[in-house]
């Protein structure tokens, strides 16, 4: 490091000040022993702290390398010491390892100068040693990888899943976790997204086998053996010319199916869309924090707007931590960019998707100093130490010591903006945090920024992608009203600054009437909702100007009049409501209920449930890390009034409207749902090598073969996203091996080892469906995608697609239970079932816990979801006592 804090001061002043103490390289040498460290420097010193992950081995190289007299201290024969002394020095063997790392990420950048984000073993080892001296690079794998490290042992380690194939981004990350470097604290949430691999297809083959096998459980055997040969004379004649098609189609594109499956799963539907799936709702899980209170509607949703707001706002500056999958692989952040400032637009035939959302992030004045430099200012000498390349950074004076306030910004601005690691010292390079208050930076990550990236700053300094709407809509009683949430600066308003706004707008609307919502209009069927928007847009230019407001808007905020005492109410008025608090076109709606509890109604044809849960369940985290109160500032700076905003309406809409409140009121009495969380505990599964999801598919699987005497084509979702823009597969978890375990668990004269040994093959065979799936391995998008083909060239569906069997088995949206697991922390959210004579099934397993949201329709007489979840709570149990009387 070159710099050291000697220890901590009992003291407020300036000379005392933690800057101004802290010590330039060269003055660290009689810091090496404790005499010369705690005698004749300063009586009020605690201590010294050096932070590192090997803090002697650093100052032995320091004072190595900076003080002629090397002579190492002699340690004390003590335990302590003795461990020490164990740890490996950083020492001179540094600078190599730094040599050998950048080299190493040049080597990367030389992979992918031809775009390609795929390479194979031969490309690997040809960009090594192409132009280099073998024997130099041997000793580069040393530093990087241990002794005895040969290329292609490096290459099958960080080939996880043995395809003979490497990632560039997973290369990346496979070296962030190794010794060598760290994961930089100011890693962008959508930089590694180009790098991600493109969207693989399957095979024909397996794509045909699996789909048979999926058939298998519901069909008779002369269906079967029909099914069988239809499929066969596709794979051999118009299913293999389309899928040659296919293929050159994704050849080309990065992701063959995103604008498919935007279209046909979502865009095309002609339903209404809170009706039709499209619509998930959550409840906020605060209430342990805030029971429902009447009078706090205005002061907590102050709050949790804030909170949501934040969270934007690292969308926003791309400081939202990446996510990755268990084996490591960085998954696609895309869908977090239509979360806000996103909405559907009705189209008479097919709607469309606007996104007004752009990346960006304010300079502080520090940053805008920098800015105005030319590269010649921000050239730095190397003999310079940490602590004056800091202030040479951000204060452009090279030649006077940095005593500022050491800015989060002003560090992110370093990292960007730091020369190479020529014009640092080696010092500078070393692993070794700066404290600056919560914030622990690495500048380490200066080295990775420039091997990576490249040393051309004013070109990948990119400030922003362009403005981003800033304001909110609020509904109340049918009233629109527009505020802006951040200052004149970019500044998130705080808590009680929001609660000002919308105490505002309640007041405001106290003594007007309720009135019918021209948001109503969005739960008609597509094809109304758009000539009824076209009529607006035409009827007032005003109109166009709302409907802009609305669109572009961050989020909908429902301040509703009704209340919701118990989660059960709050999943069922977040799901629908009374449709007057809604726009449900709009990606996000956040409600706020009367008596102080909250929902949330996501339109996810842009984004899938597994983000939407991240961000509720981090929401709800930081409520109840706060203490339900705000803690900041309680001063209100003055602001302008919301603004209401009035369309102009005629009779046509009126009647318009009342016939979609009609609609609305008879569609939402036929939905029934029911939650319930229970003890369940995922450990004691996890000791007897069953995975908690596998084990409530069968659970589902064993409880509607109980009820029905017949299995059910279910649906569960598996994410795609450690690929380029992924969104799901479906895993079909109704398998043979599941059906045959749910007949032997009623069959009296099959024994308990024979029902355990056919569970654990249920299993399994669940998991390896799930693992294909995720690898977008499945048959449902592939077969969609050759259907797509066909529709495009104007070839006749093929005879697959007519067959009886492709719906039994759920094509077309047929899965009796469509289901999904929300998670391994509580989280109760689900949508309508796919079906007319289905459920949807949503359970998250929270640590001890089985929460579960089971949704159907009331007019089939066949289904009733409260009987439904109430036998799935029985079956878990039965289960239990199977797994814990067996020995696996």
């Amino acid at each position: 490091m070159a710099m050291s804090f000697p220890g901590w001061w009992l003291s407020d002043t300036f000379e005392d000040h933690f800057l101004v103490r802290l010590l330039n390289v060269d003055r660290m040498g009689p810091l090496k022993t404790r005499q010369d460290r705690f005698v004749g420097f300063n009586n009020k010193t605690l201590g010294l702290k050096i932070q590192t992950d090997n803090g002697c081995g650093l100052l032995d190289h320091l004072v190595i390398q900076d003080k002629e007299d090397a002579t190492s201290v002699r340690r004390p024969d003590t335990k302590l010491s003795r461990k020490r002394a164990a740890v490996p020095k950083i020492g001179l063997d540094k600078t190599k390892e730094l040599e050998a790392f950048k080299w190493f990420m040049k080597v990367l950048a030389h992979i992918s100068l031809d775009k390609k984000f795929i390479f194979n073993w031969q490309e690997f080892e040809d960009a090594f040693f192409e132009n280099t001296d073998r024997e130099v690079t041997n000793d580069y794998m040393t530093y990087l990888f241990g002794e005895n490290s040969e290329l292609r042992k490096v290459f099958n380690q960080v080939d996880t899943d043995n395809d003979g194939k490497l990632v560039k981004a997973k290369i990346q990350h496979s070296l962030r976790v190794t010794s060598v470097t760290t994961t930089s604290t100011m890693q962008r949430t959508f930089q590694f997204e180009e790098d991600l691999p493109s969207l693989p297809v399957p095979s024909l083959q397996h794509t045909l086998t699996r789909y048979i096998e999926s058939v298998k459980p519901h069909v008779s055997l002369a269906e079967l053996e029909r099914t069988t040969n239809i499929v066969k004379e596709f794979g051999n004649g118009i299913g293999k010319t389309l899928h040659e098609t296919l293929l050159k189609k994704a050849s080309t594109e990065k992701n063959w199916l995103e604008n498919w499956w935007e279209n046909s799963a979502y865009l095309s539907a002609r339903g209404s869309k809170p009706f039709g799936g499209a619509n998930v709702a959550f409840a906020i899980l605060v209430m342990n924090v805030w029971p429902p209170k009447k009078g706090t509607q205005v002061e907590r949703c102050a709050l949790i707007l804030w909170n949501v707001l934040k969270y934007w706002q690292s969308i926003h500056e791309e400081t939202l931590p990446l996510e990755t999958s268990r084996d490591k692989s960085i998954f696609s952040m895309h869908q977090y960019r239509s979360m806000f400032s996103s909405s559907v637009v009705p189209g008479i035939e097919m709607d469309t998707i606007t996104r007004h959302f752009k990346t960006g992030r304010k300079m502080d004045q520090d940053e805008a100093c920098l800015r105005s430099q030319t590269k010649e200012d921000r050239a730095l000498p190397r003999s310079h130490s940490l602590l004056n390349v800091v202030g040479s950074k951000i204060k452009a004076r090279p030649s006077q010591p940095f005593t500022g306030k050491v800015t989060k910004a002003s560090v992110a601005t370093f990292e960007r903006l730091s020369p190479s690691v020529e014009s640092v010292s080696l010092c500078d390079m070393t692993e070794v945090p700066l404290l600056l208050g919560d914030q622990s930076f690495c500048y380490q990550c200066l080295y990775t920024a420039y091997s990576h990236w490249g040393a051309d700053i004013d070109a990948e300094y990119r400030e922003k992608e362009g403005n981003c709407p800033d304001h909110i809509i609020v509904l109340r009683k049918g009233h629109f009203y527009r505020f802006t949430v951040t200052d004149d600066d970019g500044n998130i308003l705080s808590a009680p600054e929001l609660q000002r706004q919308l105490q505002y707008i309640k007041d405001t609307c106290e003594n007007k009437p309720t009135i019918p919502s021209v948001g109503i209009l969005t739960a008609l069927d597509r094809t109304p909702w758009a000539q009824a928007r076209i009529h607006l847009r035409k009827l007032n230019r005003h109109n166009i100007s709302i409907f802009n407001d609305i669109e572009s808007s961050l989020l909908i905020l429902s301040l509703e009049e009704i209340s919701a005492d118990t989660r059960q109410a709050a999943c069922e008025k977040s799901l629908f409501g009374n449709g007057h608090g809604r726009w449900f076109d709009k990606c996000y709606t956040l409600i706020s209920f009367e008596n102080g509890t909250f929902g949330v109604n996501f339109d996810h044809s842009v984004m899938d449930g597994i983000c939407l849960v991240n961000h509720v369940s981090h929401t709800t985290e930081q409520i109840i890390s706060q203490d339900g109160i705000w803690k900041g500032s309680t001063n209100v700076r003055e602001l302008p009034d919301p603004q209401e905003l009035m369309f102009i309406v005629d009779d046509d809409i009126t009647k318009t409207i009342s016939k979609a409140e009609e609609q609305y009121r008879n569609d939402a009495d036929n939905v029934e749902l029911t939650i319930k969380v229970t003890p369940f505990d995922r450990d004691v599964l996890k000791t007897k090598q069953i995975h908690p999801d596998a084990f409530m598919q069968l659970a589902l699987h064993y409880t509607y073969y109980k009820m029905y005497n017949r299995p059910a084509p279910t649906y569960e979702t598996a994410t795609t996203r450690k690929f380029y823009h992924g969104r799901t597969e479906t895993v079909r978890t109704c398998t043979i091996e599941a059906i045959q375990w749910c007949k032997a668990m009623l069959d009296d004269n099959i024994k308990p080892s024979d029902r355990l040994q056919l569970f654990k093959k249920a299993s399994d065979k669940q998991m390896q469906l799930m693992n294909e799936c995720v690898n977008n391995d499945g048959c449902d998008r592939h077969l969609l995608g050759l259907q797509l083909i066909a529709s495009e060239s104007k070839i006749p569906l093929p005879e697959l697609y007519k067959d009886p069997s492709y719906i039994k088995s759920g094509g077309n949206g047929n899965f009796i239970l469509s289901t999904s697991l929300t998670g391994y922390l509580l989280t109760l959210a689900g949508l309508t079932p796919m079906c007319k004579n289905g459920y949807g099934v949503f359970y998250s397993l929270p640590k001890n816990g089985l929460a579960l949201y089971v949704s159907s329709w009331k007019k089939d007489a066949e289904t009733d979801c409260v009987v439904y979840r109430e036998n799935v709570e029985k079956t878990v149990n039965e289960m239990f006592t199977m797994v814990m009387n067996a020995k696996l």
